[in-house]
């Protein structure tokens, strides 16, 4: 790179952070706006370096600046924290000793490490929570209209930006901005279910009403089966325990789901045809997918790293993706449970179950099973179809999760209830 034009990189680089890191509320839309843009890399001494990445680091710088602006989490809190961060340290130990090429699960730890912190900040700043989520869904909107008309572009045979091919089904896959087309149904899924929630009514009609509707017709385009039926899921229990959002429930999803039944029936696009067969996992990607859990397990079982496990995301240093076998690409562990166990074995399996068991005992104690529910499942459901365990797209819930419940169960409720308990209403 010519000298100069490094130089101006990185000054531009240190006048964004200083701005970014003069407000809170400054890190919290970054933070939001960033995980929905992680398509786009740089590369910094052999590392792929994101968006999202620089805003986790500059909530972690946060975290040192401004002690007054952080709320203290209780004891299960932080017995969940310390769970993740022995995982990580377990997490990199194992890839040392066990993956092929330490530096690509390097790579993914530091991703990781840095959505850690990010998590952490999310939690410890509650009063950031409204901005967050109301931004949140806007971004979901716009990124809903632009893969609707990204896919339309490409189906017409005017461009390809934005899409990506299926190689399996045939037709175009919308990513928009994101690493591909299944993350950003995930991020669709979990911000469509807040959006129909509406969380302490911090998010207004008119983007909740949008997200709602734009949600199954933009997952759509993104041939992601596993999105689809984790958003009906998830807009199901929103009914069920969340009595104020039925009607936006049933408007919306009558009007999206029409919508989305006429795509299918008036679309040419090949890659629709999976959506004729929901739970299929006997063929097409579902079959591929199982086939690859399968052999993930196998070959954990037969190895002597058990209990550390073969390294982080080292499955693709070991296989390629069966999908498309002529580029030459890494394959990945799409079944989170298993990627957790593959790649960190039984110590990463303890360590996450002893951080959930955490989180889930605030949250019970709390009260807050309805929307607990309505997001959880949805995510554990197209997790077993994807792999987004490092991104902040993740995070930002186990960030939540970790603070949303903390200050009433610590009895705070009086002191946080302009900001804490509208959420969980």
């Amino acid at each position: 790179m010519n000298p100069f034009i490094a130089v101006l990189a990185v000054l531009l680089v240190g006048y964004f952070a200083l701005f970014v890191l003069q407000r809170d509320s400054r890190i919290a839309t970054l933070l939001v706006i960033a995980m929905f843009v992680t398509r786009f890399t740089v590369n910094i001494a052999g590392f792929s370096v994101r968006l999202e990445m620089l805003a986790a680091a500059l909530a972690g710088v946060g975290l040192l600046l401004r002690h007054d602006a952080r709320r203290r989490l209780t004891t299960a809190a932080v017995v969940s924290v310390a769970a993740v961060a022995i995982w990580l340290v377990s997490g990199t130990f194992a890839s040392a000793i066990s993956s092929p090429e330490f530096n690509k699960s390097l790579g993914v730890l530091i991703w990781c490490a840095l959505s850690f912190l990010g998590a952490i900040w999310v939690s410890t700043h509650p009063g950031e929570w409204p901005k967050m989520l109301a931004v949140g869904v806007w971004c979901a909107v716009v990124a809903a209209v632009l893969a609707v008309v990204a896919w339309t572009m490409a189906t017409l045979g005017i461009s390809t930006i934005g899409v990506q091919d299926d190689p399996t089904y045939g037709g175009w896959a919308a990513f928009v901005a994101s690493i591909e087309a299944n993350v950003l149904a995930g991020l669709l899924c979990l911000w469509g279910i807040v959006a129909a929630w509406n969380p302490g009514q911090w998010i207004k009609r008119t983007p909740r009403t949008l997200a709602v509707l734009l949600a199954p017709v933009a997952i759509l385009t993104t041939h992601t089966r596993a999105a689809l039926v984790a958003l009906l899921l998830g807009l199901f229990l929103v009914f069920i325990f969340r009595r104020t959002a039925r009607p936006l429930v049933i408007g919306a999803g009558i009007l999206g789901g029409g919508a989305a039944a006429g795509l299918i029936l008036r679309s040419s696009d090949a890659g629709f045809s999976k959506f004729s067969s929901l739970l299929d996992t006997s063929s097409g990607t579902g079959g591929l997918r199982r086939q690859i859990n399968e052999l993930a397990l196998h070959e954990w079982l037969m190895s002597n790293a058990q209990l550390q496990g073969l390294g982080w995301n080292s499955f693709g240093q070991r296989h390629l993706d069966p999908t498309q076998p002529f580029k030459n690409l890494p394959s990945y562990i799409g079944n989170l449970p298993l990627q957790i166990l593959y790649d960190g074995g039984v110590v990463a399996a303890a360590a996450v179950a002893v951080a959930v068991t955490a989180v889930i005992y605030i949250h019970l104690r709390a009260r807050h099973l309805g929307l607990v529910l309505a997001l959880a499942l949805p995510y554990l459901l197209f997790s077993i179809a994807t792999s987004v365990l490092w991104l902040f797209e993740t995070w930002f819930w186990v960030g939540l999760a970790w603070g949303a419940g903390t200050y009433l169960v610590a009895g705070q409720r009086s002191k946080q209830r302009e900001v804490t308990a509208p959420l969980l209403a």
